[in-house]
């Protein structure tokens, strides 16, 4: 509450990044057109017509977010933001319980999981935080599975299913990498059969089908999106390493703003800041250590105070996961990106860090429930540690006043000081005595000795101290105040489409508003909207070219690139056959030179034999799309050329994935649409199917004979339709043995 104050009690909205360019516009265009009556499954403003559902990170069939449906959607996002936060630190508390970790020592794991610089930093990554909740949950189940306990695969199932639907696939198969090496770590222990090994592999298994099957309706979807689009086959080596783990930024797990912070607009590091936090507090880091060496000592003599703890697997995830999270300064992780499938699917090799705050947060909490007041030899070091903080904060202001500049340095080591200082008074004064006890299973438990209380107060402190700010917030008024901006362009666009430079783009949003050092870009965020960046134009009711995506469509986008190489003169034809009547860029707009046309008739094609020879040929200096089109072989056949074009004379919209033409033609010719090409789109003749050709690389036509004719196209892709059966039927079974088992055990006297 005290880190998202503003969220919940100030009326303020999350906005920094992506919320404000991607997650709002998603969603507030699903939500218009649900009130609509219809499933929000194409965005038909955005670059040239996109999926929408099969967009993961919308994350619309998530259950959590239905809320966003039916409460104040600016709002309602922050909420959805802490209520994850919070889930993930109960998630944490129950797993760290169930492994025998007492009351102490679960507060401290949760705090430190939950509170983490990982989470809170990446928050404005709503799908990655939404996703990220669930991590300790499917381990809970995991543990669950391990011992064999009723329904343990089904209950992984629901929650592998809840974590894949949260939106962010990278987070769910980092979590299920995770998930099967502590089932194995767990199956390899001593006294496990062979036979108990392949059941928990088998339950493992059956879990991890059931979630395919659950959320079949939109990994589905997602999987056609993912051919069709930039990613079909797999992202280029500079694109996939792109945020690899800095290792200096290992010295942020003492010091989380050794280099700076955005926050304080001081940020100076590598990359970015929030794609290496991983901080998880200076007393967790120590705890998490201190169960380390302890493990490590006894690791062949007496039994650890955690005996279902995986000691040897969390420890050895550490260094697996900084190799991985490396990147393109890890040999390893450039192997697997080339040879390995689905590593080749991701960027940010960083994340990979989630197994190592995973772990030490875990550790934290068994390093909690060993820890105690420092008496003889242990009160010696605590004195001695104690001195040395108070050496570094003197340090500090000797630094301070001695050099002029100001320095994230000194700051981050008097910060460093002050806890330090802190946790060793603690562990003199008030951490209960040897012989003390609290216990995590029996009645009571939850209440903690004084000196517990206040090492959970001081992790508290520090993780709110560490991660304040992190989560930027403004006015709703950035998301409901009219833009004056906004109608001036719509009534100069006439319904059409703009565009916004490349390079335009670039400089606004990364140099201008989103910058990396300083989250402080803007003193009004207003202007992001009057810049109509991608994707806010959805908000606007305004259609653009751009697509601010993490998918979009390969032709479309490739299309767009082009087209800004060519000289100006011969970008005008087909900014016009893109529908596109205003280019933007940092200096206003200007209008295209040919009429921009959404859809139109021609008598003419040619016909090429793939989709590179259509590119060539669009680009080609002597191509008119309004006198030919460019087809492509398997698409259909030829027709006769006719003496005047077909005559568009009425174009109707219904809702986001339907649209109706009324054409007149004097003999056979074709219609062609401005609109992305993409499975799933059918359309009818006068009431008839007719196919759908792909015209100029990118778009779609269709064969018209001669008479008037009403066209309509509609948006119904099998991917959708087909996986929402698969998650429905599924769904219904498990109802069905639910209620089965329910009423067996009444008849049999146990319900």
């Amino acid at each position: 509450m005290l880190l998202f104050w503003r969220l919940l009690f100030a009326g303020q909205v999350i906005f920094w990044g992506v919320p404000l360019l991607q997650f709002y516009p998603w969603r507030f265009l699903a939500r218009a057109l649900v009130a609509q009556g219809e499933l929000p499954l194409w965005d038909p403003y955005l670059g040239m017509g996109a999926p929408l559902l099969a967009n993961a990170q919308s994350a619309l069939l998530y259950p959590p977010n239905w809320l966003l449906f039916v409460l104040p959607l600016d709002h309602a996002q922050g909420w959805l933001l802490a209520a994850h936060i919070v889930l993930g630190g109960w998630g944490m508390i129950r797993l760290a319980r169930r492994l025998g970790i007492d009351s102490f020592g679960q507060a401290v794991a949760g705090l430190a999981f939950s509170l983490s610089a990982y989470p809170v930093a990446r928050a404005g990554f709503l799908s990655i935080n939404a996703a990220l909740a669930w991590l300790p949950w499917i381990i809970l189940a995991g543990e669950r599975l391990v011992r064999e306990e009723r329904g343990s695969a089904i209950l992984l199932g629901l929650l592998l299913a809840l974590q894949i639907l949260a939106g962010h696939l990278q987070t769910s198969w980092y979590t299920w990498l995770l998930l099967a090496g502590w089932i194995t770590a767990r199956s390899l222990e001593p006294g496990w059969s062979w036979r108990r090994r392949a059941r928990a592999l088998g339950r493992l298994a059956l879990g991890s089908g059931l979630a395919v099957l659950l959320s079949a309706a939109q990994l589905l979807p997602t999987f056609e999106y993912l051919l069709q689009s930039q990613r079909a086959g797999g992202i280029d080596v500079s694109t996939g390493l792109t945020y690899s783990f800095w290792p200096w930024h290992l010295l942020t797990l003492l010091m989380p703003n050794l280099f700076g912070n955005p926050v304080n607009g001081d940020y100076w590091g590598y990359g970015n800041y929030w794609e290496d936090a991983i901080y998880i507090g200076v007393l967790p880091c120590l705890l998490a250590g201190y169960a380390l060496v302890g493990w490590w000592k006894r690791r062949r003599g007496s039994p650890s105070r955690v005996a279902n703890l995986p000691h040897g697997f969390l420890a050895l995830l550490l260094p697996v996961s900084l190799i991985l999270a490396m990147g393109q300064q890890s040999p390893v992780f450039l192997l697997l990106f080339r040879w390995v499938p689905t590593f080749n699917l991701f960027q940010a090799p960083t994340r990979m860090m989630i197994w190592a705050v995973f772990a030490l947060a875990l550790l934290s909490g068994e390093g909690a429930m060993a820890w105690r007041r420092a008496e003889g030899p242990r009160a010696v070091w605590a004195r001695r540690l104690l001195a040395t903080s108070i050496a570094v904060l003197l340090g500090c202001a000797a630094a301070a006043a001695i050099t002029p500049v100001k320095s994230t340095f000194i700051a981050a080591f008097f910060r460093l000081g002050v806890l330090g200082a802190a946790s060793c008074l603690l562990w003199l004064l008030a951490v209960r005595k040897e012989g003390d006890s609290v216990r995590p299973h029996e009645a009571g438990s939850h209440l903690l000795p004084f000196g517990s209380i206040v090492a959970v107060l001081l992790i508290s402190a520090d993780l709110v101290w560490a991660d304040y700010g992190l989560v930027p917030s403004t006015s709703s008024r950035l998301y409901s105040a009219a833009n004056p901006s906004a109608l001036t362009l719509a009534n100069e666009l006439g319904g059409h489409r703009y565009y916004l430079l490349s390079q335009a783009a670039y400089q606004m949003m990364y140099e201008r508003f989103f910058r990396f050092d300083t989250f402080q870009g803007s003193s009004d965020w207003m202007q992001v909207r009057e810049n109509e960046l991608p994707n806010v134009s959805l908000i606007d009711g305004i259609s653009s070219a751009n697509n601010f995506d993490p998918l979009v469509p390969a032709r479309t986008s490739e299309l767009l690139a082009e087209t800004e190489r060519l000289q100006p003169a011969a970008q005008q034809k087909l900014w016009a056959m893109m529908d596109v009547g205003l280019l933007l860029d940092s200096g206003g707009w200007e209008k295209v030179g040919t009429e921009p046309e959404r859809a139109w008739g021609v008598c003419s094609a040619r016909w090429v034999l793939e989709g590179g020879q259509a590119l060539q040929a669009v680009l080609s200096p002597d191509f008119d799309p309004f006198r030919e089109v460019i087809l492509e072989a398997g698409e259909g056949e030829g027709a006769p050329q006719c003496a005047q074009p077909p005559k568009v004379e009425k174009i109707a919209t219904q809702g986001g994935d339907a649209l109706q033409l009324w054409i007149h033609s004097q003999g056979t010719g074709y219609l062609v649409l401005s609109d992305a090409f993409y499975p799933g789109w059918q359309v009818t003749l006068d009431g008839s199917w007719a196919p759908i050709l792909r015209a100029d690389y990118a778009f779609r036509a269709v064969q018209i004979p001669a008479g008037d004719h009403q066209v309509e196209f509609r948006y119904r892709p099998w991917s959708f339709w087909g996986g929402a059966l698969l998650s429905g039927a599924t769904l219904a079974a498990l109802a069905g043995l639910g209620l089965s088992g329910r009423f067996r055990r009444r008849e049999s006297g146990h319900g």
